[in-house]
């Protein structure tokens, strides 16, 4: 039995110096072993490409840029279409009746019909009907009045509106426009409606939605009446300003 060369440590013998020396060994072995790998896959890669059997590709002979210059090409081949026959008498007269663009007309193709034509004096004070007279038109620009009515727009309907006086409406008057609908009237449907309506600088009502309604068979009887009624517009500094409210429409059996 051999005896072996390895001792057991003591105990405080061993630490960071004798760790140190083992990764740096360990480090060095790894290196040279991966140097030694790749070029061994190189050198390999590298052979064959060399001496191994050649494909069809590696065979062909390289291609060689050849320069042309544009000043010495040669002339275009003459094109074989025949050119097309000048136009007749007739096509021309065509043509030239033809409204669009002006064709020119070779001088022995020329009739005595078509050297007839009118100056640029007559074409300015001709009619529709081809006559000669001038037409006076006498228009007075400043007694024109012409009034252009612009759209209000109209804001979001719960936008907030500076107003110092809410736009109105006569509920009393509004109740009285109201036409019960008859298949509520006979189900004994009652309840309240009440409508979102925008009323413009000039009192009258441009939009009117419905905010909430008690009862489906009621809305469209309230919107009717909504929008028969008339309105008193918004204040705000003493000028109307359009502005959104709330009407109530109250439908009640009695």
């Amino acid at each position: 039995m051999t005896k072996s060369n390895t001792q057991p440590l003591k105990r405080g013998s061993y630490g960071a110096k004798e760790l140190k020396e083992v990764i740096r060994k360990n480090t060095v072995r790894a290196t040279v072993f991966t140097f030694a790998g790749m070029a061994l896959f190189f050198g390999s890669y590298y052979a064959y490409s060399a001496f191994g059997p050649k494909t069809s590709a590696d065979l062909r002979p390289p291609l060689k840029a050849k320069r042309v210059s544009l000043r010495n090409l040669p002339p275009p081949p003459p094109s074989e279409a025949t050119p097309p026959p000048p136009p007749s008498t007739d096509q021309i007269l065509k043509q030239v009746a033809r409204a669009g663009k002006p064709v020119a007309v070779p001088d022995a193709l020329v009739t005595p019909e078509m050297e007839i034509f009118a100056s640029v004096e007559d074409m300015e004070t001709s009619d529709a009907q081809g006559s000669v007279e001038e037409t006076e038109i006498d228009v007075e620009v400043e007694d024109l009045d012409i009034e252009v009515e612009v759209e209000e727009e109209i804001p979001d309907m719960y936008e907030f509106i500076p107003v110092e006086v809410q736009p109105s409406t006569d509920i009393s008057a509004l109740q009285k426009l109201v036409e019960y609908p008859d298949i509520a009237k006979r189900a004994g449907i009652e309840g309240t409606v009440y409508i979102r309506v925008y009323v413009g600088k000039d009192g009258k009502l441009q939009e009117a939605v419905v905010e909430h309604s008690d009862n489906e068979q009621l809305k469209q009887a309230a919107l009717k009446a909504v929008k028969q009624a008339t309105y008193s517009p918004g204040i705000q500094n003493g000028e109307p300003v359009g502005a959104w409210f709330s009407v109530p429409v109250v439908f009640q059996l009695r």
